[in-house]
């Protein structure tokens, strides 16, 4: 009876560990069409998912994500050359892809300026105790930028401080 339950046991536990190393993502379905290189890769130890067991097939990759499968990938001798060469259209594609949203990316400007003006007027023109003066703090911030080939923006924010209270 123990050898039995021992043995259904290790059966069960046989089961779901192959069951696991199918398929090692719980939101990757049997069906799905990239479940059969999602799993070859799981099994080659080049991608891990993340630590809840989910794959996030549908999230953008980052760029440290990416640099990490590749390592991964290299140290496990993946043929880097005959990849490119596969993906050699998809990876110009991506260049292009690339190239055009850095060239979007790079569209705004910002500028400014800080201007700190001091000017003491002798009012009379006969004794210094009786002048007039100015103290104040002006910044601007520009923000241009290009929309499109045909239209473009431009902006300023400015900030003005009379340090003196002085309004004449």
């Amino acid at each position: 009876m123990k050898k039995s339950l021992v043995l259904a046991m290790a059966m069960a536990l046989g089961v779901t560990a192959s069951a696991y190393a199918a398929n090692p993502f719980s939101d990757v379905p049997a069906g799905h069409w990239a479940y059969d290189s999602i799993n070859k890769l799981a099994a080659a130890g080049v991608i891990e998912g993340y630590g809840d067991s989910t794959f996030g097939g549908d999230k953008l990759m980052t760029r440290y994500e990416m640099a990490q499968i590749v390592a991964k990938a290299m140290a496990k001798g993946a043929n880097v050359d005959k990849l490119a060469a596969e993906f050699a259209d998809e990876l110009d594609n991506l260049g292009v892809r690339v190239a055009n949203l850095e060239k979007k990316a790079d569209n705004v400007k910002v500028t400014g300026e800080v201007r700190y003006k001091y000017m003491s007027k002798d009012v009379d023109g006969e004794n210094g105790n009786d002048s007039n003066h100015e103290n104040d703090l002006r910044s601007r911030i520009w923000v241009t930028g290009q929309v499109n080939d045909d239209w473009s923006y431009t902006g300023m924010i400015e900030n003005t401080q009379d340090f003196d209270n002085n309004n004449g």
